[in-house]
C-alpha cells in the first residue's frame, strides 16, 4: 500500500466531506470510507508517529509528505466530526514527529521522488530529500494545526 496514495485519498475525502451537504445520499459512504481508512491509517503509524512510503511494511522508510497528508486530513475530518477526537492524539504525534525528523531552517525534507507503479522493493530505493509536493502537504498540515489553535 503506497503511503503518498493513500494520503491523497485520505485528504480528498476529507476535502469532499467539507464541501459537502451533510443530508446528501453519498455523504454516510464518504463516512464510512474515511472512517476505515483512518483505522487502517491508525494501524500502520510507528512508533515515531510516522508513516512509511509502504504503509503496511515497515522496513520501507518513513515518508514525510505522506505522513503530513494523513495529519491534514486526519485533524480535518476530527474538526468534521467524522472521526473522534481520539485521532486528533494520532495526527499531532505525527506532527511532532515531522518537525523534530525533517524540518530544519524552514526546509522540508524525507520526501520520496516521484513514482510510477513498480514493486514494492523498488520503492524503497527511491531517491528522499525534498520535493515540493512534500512542502504543499507539510503546508497543508500545518493549516490545520493551526485551527486548533
Amino acid at each position: 500500500m503506497w503511503g503518498r496514495g493513500n494520503g491523497w485519498v485520505i485528504m480528498a475525502l476529507a476535502d469532499t466531506m467539507e464541501m459537502m451537504d451533510r443530508n446528501h445520499a453519498s455523504y454516510p459512504l464518504l463516512r464510512q470510507i474515511a472512517s476505515r481508512l483512518a483505522r487502517g491509517l491508525r494501524a500502520v503509524q510507528d512508533r515515531e508517529g510516522l508513516w512509511h512510503t509502504v504503509l503496511n511494511d515497515p522496513t520501507s522508510y518513513a515518508e514525510c509528505s505522506a505522513s503530513s497528508m494523513n495529519v491534514y486530513a486526519l485533524l480535518k475530518l476530527v474538526r468534521l466530526k467524522v472521526l473522534p477526537d481520539s485521532y486528533k492524539r494520532i495526527a499531532l504525534r505525527s506532527w511532532a514527529a515531522i518537525n523534530a525528523r525533517y524540518v530544519k531552517d524552514g526546509v522540508v525534507a524525507g520526501v520520496s521522488a516521484g513514482t510510477d507503479p513498480h514493486p514494492v522493493e523498488d520503492y524503497k530505493k527511491l531517491d528522499v530529500g525534498t520535493q515540493t509536493w512534500g512542502t504543499g502537504a507539510y503546508l497543508s498540515a500545518g493549516s490545520e494545526v493551526d485551527r486548533l489553535q
